[in-house]
């Protein structure tokens, strides 16, 4: 999921979205995006794997802190 934008690697929430979709579809395909990251099409090339657990800490120390908080 691209953090600016809200873009996502996901074909039905993109390319094929259409009116008829409903939002109990929308949430299970992101709810599948979600378990199941695709790594293959990054939306953010920094989001490339071996990049994740650098951001992660990053955001964790930014905003999971309880001062944070």
């Amino acid at each position: 999921i691209d953090s600016k934008t809200g873009t996502t690697c996901n074909d039905q929430l993109n390319a094929t979205w259409a009116p008829a979709i409903t939002l109990s579809k929308v949430l299970v395909e992101m709810r599948a995006l979600l378990e199941r990251p695709n790594y293959d099409v990054p939306v953010e090339g920094d989001n490339l794997e071996g990049k994740n657990e650098e951001k992660a800490r990053l955001w964790t120390a930014e905003f999971a802190q309880p001062s944070n908080l």
